[in-house]
């Protein structure tokens, strides 16, 4: 195989690890934060890094920070789908589909 796909897979895996460690603490902290009655709005710094990028005042940015920030929101919630949908499927049938064996 080529040595891009290795760096490739390498960076790849490195960017879902970090989105991972996003989406866990942003949810940990959100558990936290309800067993305390804590203020959620600490812990929820990708929606605020979103309400910082975007205007809020009625101005105009540019449409390279209007593209990043939608571009943003789309890999988020998509890579969010995708480990639902991909843990569902593996514990479900793992666990929820038997497999039988016939017995000779």
């Amino acid at each position: 195989m080529e040595p891009l796909v290795y760096v490739g897979s390498l960076l790849l895996g490195i960017g879902c690890l970090g989105l991972s460690a996003c989406w866990l603490v942003l949810e940990l902290g959100n558990i936290v934060a309800k067993a305390h009655g804590e203020d959620y709005a600490k812990f929820d710094f990708m929606n605020g890094f979103l309400n910082w990028i975007s205007p809020d005042d009625g101005d105009s940015r540019s449409f390279i920070i209007f593209l990043f920030v939608d571009l943003l929101f789309i890999v988020l919630t998509q890579y969010l789908v995708q480990c639902t949908t991909s843990g569902n499927n593996t514990i479900g049938y793992r666990f929820a589909c038997f497999t039988f064996y016939a017995v000779t």
